[in-house]
């Protein structure tokens, strides 16, 4: 049979050893266990990059109020299109001002527009033409959802700029399916609403960069 003082003694062990450990675990070391535990790390999503700041928020109210304007696009809707741009512009290492152009141009911003043969949402993609991408979202039906449709089109804008070597104009061509026409006024369509949105970006820095002067 046991002796009664070892067995208090060893009970007094086991309560003092947790004890002892929170004591002395660096705080570091427990915050990061707190972390990694109760918020895992998410895996990479098609909107992964985020939109913050005050200037920021300044350059999507501009951009929206323009679109809103021009497109006859409900506001909330175009805030939401405006900061899809900008995240997935982010991800792909696009300019926002060039999604948005190419929206404009294929949809004039409406989230359910399907062609005559077959392409769909913001920036009308076929899905038989860019299987794996369509795929990788979800499936055709996943076009409709802005955020993933935005996700794609730029998916596809990048692999014509790597095709046209940083050709812009070129890149587009293929994007519309119009490359080797000469005919196409795709392009310059494009890179004039490109513009006009470029300008109401470049007067929105000149602006807060005059308020931070006098501040």
């Amino acid at each position: 049979m046991r002796n009664p003082k070892h067995r208090h003694e060893g009970v007094w062990a086991v309560l003092l050893v947790p004890i002892l450990l929170l004591l002395f675990l660096p705080a570091p070391v427990m915050a990061l266990s707190i972390y990694t535990d109760a918020n895992p790390p998410q895996a990479d999503s098609p909107s992964a990059g985020t939109v913050d700041g005050p200037t920021e928020a300044s350059r999507i109210r501009k951009l929206a109020d323009y679109i809103q304007d021009t497109y006859q696009v409900r506001r909330e809707r175009a805030s939401v299109i405006v900061s899809e741009a900008i995240n997935s512009a982010a991800q792909h290492d696009l300019e926002p001002e060039l999604i948005l152009a190419v929206i404009a141009v294929e949809s004039t911003f409406k989230e359910r527009a399907v062609s005559p043969k077959g392409a769909r949402g913001l920036m009308q993609i076929l899905p038989r033409s860019h299987p794996d991408t369509v795929e990788d979202i979800g499936g055709a039906h996943a076009l409709f959802d802005p955020r993933k449709n935005i996700y794609a089109g730029s998916r596809i804008l990048v692999s014509y700029l790597d095709r046209s070597k940083g050709n812009v104009h070129k890149a587009l061509l293929r994007y519309n399916g119009s490359y080797g026409d000469p005919r196409s006024g795709y392009a310059r369509k494009v890179l004039g609403v490109y513009q006009k949105l470029k300008k109401l970006d470049d007067r929105e820095a000149h602006n807060t960069k005059t308020d931070e002067e006098l501040g």
